[in-house]
């Protein structure tokens, strides 16, 4: 966030440091991104199943318009869950979380012996 003067950067807000962090005018007030008001969002927000690739998926259409006070409207959600228990080490090993990078994709596509999925590209 340093490429120039008055430029805007989006930043995880545990990571924004000594920058200043954007209030957004929710109705007629301005919330700041504290983790409460992350998660109302979530509150006034739907669930969407219909985006659910599958029945473990929990997908939300979030109200980014809400004008309900003390929601802070511009998040990310995420989430995983996962088995505390496997029938093998070798079922544990294929369901460790692994980093999205090239290096990390070869070593799940090695892992797993199944030919990775084809991505297209837009020229």
């Amino acid at each position: 966030m340093t490429a120039g003067e008055g430029a805007i950067g989006y930043a995880d807000a545990s990571q924004a440091g000594e920058n200043e962090i954007a209030k957004i005018k929710v109705g007629e007030e301005f919330a700041e991104p504290t983790p409460e008001a992350a998660a109302k969002i979530l509150e006034e927000s739907p669930e969407d199943k219909a985006l659910a690739a599958d029945e473990f998926m929990f997908p939300f259409k979030l109200d980014h318009r809400t004008e309900t006070s003390g929601t802070y409207p511009i998040v990310l959600v995420s989430y995983i869950l996962a088995c505390t228990k496997y029938g093998s080490a070798g079922e544990a090993e294929v369901s460790r979380p692994t980093s999205n990078t090239r290096s990390a994709r070869k070593a799940r596509k090695r892992r797993l012996k199944t030919p990775a999925p084809r991505r297209s590209r837009v020229r």
